[in-house]
C-alpha cells in the first residue's frame, strides 16, 4: 500500500512538472518577440526602404535598377529555364545521372550569380544613399515584412 502510495505521488509530480516546463515553452513560443530581437529577413524589401528616402534619392536607386534590370532578368532566365530542364530530366526513364549533376552544378552557379547580382545592386545602392539615412534605409529593407492589421489599412486609406 505504501508502495503505490509512493507511486501516485511520484506520477502526481512528474506530471505537474511536465505541464510546468510545456506551459513555460507555449508560452515562449507565443510571446516570442522575433523583430525586437534584431533577426534581419533573409529578402530586401526595396519598397520599404525607399519610402525612408527623398524622391531625388530615390530617383537615383530606380536608374541604377533600371541599368542594371536586363543583366539581373537574363540571369533569372537562365536559371528558369535550368529548372525546366532539371524537371524534364527528371521525368526520363532511366535517368541520365551525369546530365542531372552536371545540371545541379549548372542551377548552383546560377543562384551564385543572381545572389551577387543582388548583392553588388545593394553595395552600389549604399554609395547612392546618404551616410545618415543608410541604418535607416537598410533596416526598413530587410525587416520582417507582415501585412499590417485590417485597421491601419483603412486609417491609411482615408
Amino acid at each position: 500500500m505504501a508502495k503505490s502510495r509512493i507511486l501516485v505521488i511520484a506520477l502526481l509530480v512528474s506530471l505537474g512538472l511536465n505541464f510546468a516546463v510545456g506551459g513555460f515553452m507555449a508560452a515562449r513560443w507565443i510571446y516570442h518577440e522575433h523583430a525586437e530581437r534584431g533577426h534581419a529577413g533573409f529578402k530586401f524589401n526595396r519598397f520599404a526602404a525607399l519610402e525612408t528616402l527623398e524622391q531625388t534619392e530615390q530617383d537615383k536607386i530606380r536608374r541604377l535598377l533600371k541599368n542594371r534590370k536586363g543583366e539581373i532578368r537574363s540571369l533569372f532566365r537562365s536559371y528558369r529555364s535550368n529548372k525546366q530542364e532539371m524537371a524534364r530530366l527528371l521525368k526520363q526513364n532511366p535517368l541520365d545521372k551525369q546530365s542531372l549533376e552536371n545540371l545541379r552544378d549548372t542551377l548552383a552557379n546560377d543562384r551564385r550569380a543572381i545572389e551577387h547580382a543582388f548583392n553588388t545592386f545593394l553595395i552600389e545602392t549604399a554609395h547612392i544613399v546618404p551616410s545618415d539615412r543608410r541604418p535607416d534605409f537598410f533596416d526598413a529593407g530587410f525587416k520582417k515584412h507582415r501585412r499590417k492589421p485590417a485597421q491601419e489599412r483603412r486609417e491609411k486609406k482615408e
